[in-house]
């Protein structure tokens, strides 16, 4: 399997040789954009090593139109701001301006297991990775005004409306039953989620954190490698885009994910003004799902959960699954307290008993999931979820100009 994989990603490298110049500074590209009206990521690809300069931008031919870029080993990413018309658009890639203080900027705390992230200075996120928590988690996730969208406690420390599920810590990834150990909830088998190293980028155009850890039973034997990589992309604070990449590897031995309700490879809890129960919360699903009850175990492309907060108003968040996603559409558990977490393997819940989820990964092989999160202002039929979903599908298609 590896040797597969390694000859497909050199002939990938191949074809992007061929088509893109050894030099980025100078080059074109199109770009086709299906619609308008939206703040949209696209990647290009480039092969690693490529001649670059410190700062790049790309300029549309015609309408002057400028956009920054930024180059991060094997892709090179813009965004296009939501004034950009549908159509094609014909770009060149030009050197830009280095600016000392990067529009997406990720920072590790002094002397803390933590990184903040920041887009034009204002706080998004932090990441926290103290292994006495036994998993790694973001919180806050700020939306527009600086509004907290997913629950402080526990981690804030001070009281909330809700103190049940103390492992639901604001934005995270777990499951409940791999090999036997429980990476979920705080059980007998409560194991643990180990970062080995961490890394980040920050830039004009996006914010990375990358987390290399090995999920350990409750007696800390390794059970499973997982690499997990946020995108913080620099959107408007009404249109917060986050991208998460979470891959697994068996690199100890056969890993076997169980089938059980109680996982979600991205999770978070509401906060407790946007429950559904005891709240203004309204759950909704790409396939018209809305509300627990109809929503919860069953597939869909996207999940969105939203409601009105005093003194801010409508606020969301959607949770979108890619197709190119292992077992994509996920199934989700979705709970009108406030739960909402993307769940591939609980099929003996969600069906009744009819179907099993239960998924073994063989030792050196990997499975990854990807993810896109969208904090945004109004509902989900205000904030265009569907047409967001859209776009992170399908991306804008570019191409190099020979």
């Amino acid at each position: 399997m590896r040797t597969v994989g390694l000859t497909i990603f050199l002939a990938v490298i191949s074809l992007c040789a061929l088509a893109q110049p050894a030099k980025l500074e100078g080059s074109t590209f199109t770009l086709d954009l299906a619609e308008s009206g939206r703040t949209v990521p696209f990647t290009l690809t480039v092969v690693p090593g490529t001649a670059e300069s410190p700062a790049l931008i790309a300029e549309e031919e015609g309408t002057g139109l400028t956009i920054p870029l930024q180059m991060t080993h094997w892709r090179l990413d813009g965004i296009l701001p939501a004034t950009t018309l549908a159509g094609k658009h014909t770009f060149t890639i030009k050197p830009g301006k280095p600016d000392d203080s990067p529009a997406v900027q990720v920072t590790k705390r002094d002397k803390q297991s933590a990184m903040d992230v920041r887009i034009g200075g204002e706080l998004l996120t932090a990441y926290h990775f103290d292994e006495k928590e036994h998993k790694p988690y973001l919180w806050p996730l700020l939306g527009e005004g600086g509004v907290s969208m997913t629950r402080d406690w526990p981690s804030s420390g001070k009281d909330g409306k809700t103190k049940d599920h103390p492992h639901h810590v604001s934005f995270w990834t777990a499951h409940g039953d791999v090999n036997g150990g429980d990476f979920w909830q705080f059980s007998e088998q409560a194991g643990w989620q180990s970062v080995g190293s961490v890394q980040s980028i920050s830039g004009p155009v996006m914010g990375a954190i990358t987390s290399h850890d090995v999920w350990k039973d409750k007696d800390r034997k390794p059970v499973i490698d997982e690499e997990r990589t946020y995108r913080f992309f620099n959107t408007p604070a009404n249109a917060r885009l986050m991208d998460v990449e979470v891959k697994f590897t068996a690199t100890y031995g056969d890993a076997k994910f169980g089938d059980t309700k109680e996982g979600g490879i991205v999770s978070l809890r509401m906060n407790d003004d946007l429950r559904e129960t005891g709240g203004t919360g309204k759950i909704t699903t790409s396939e018209g799902a809305v509300g627990e009850k109809a929503a919860w175990g069953k597939p869909a492309a996207w999940c969105d959960y939203s409601g009105t907060l005093e003194g801010f108003g409508a606020r969301g968040i959607t949770v979108m699954d890619s197709p190119r996603s292992f077992r994509y559409p996920v199934h989700w558990h979705v709970r009108g307290y406030g739960l909402m977490g993307a769940n591939p393997f609980g099929y003996h819940d969600f069906y009744s008993g009819a179907k099993n989820g239960d998924h073994t990964l063989p030792k050196g092989e990997s499975i990854t999931f990807s993810y896109r999160i969208y904090l945004h202002t109004g509902d989900a039929a205000a904030a265009d979820v569907a047409g967001h979903y859209k776009d992170f599908a399908s991306p804008p298609v570019a191409k190099w100009v020979e």
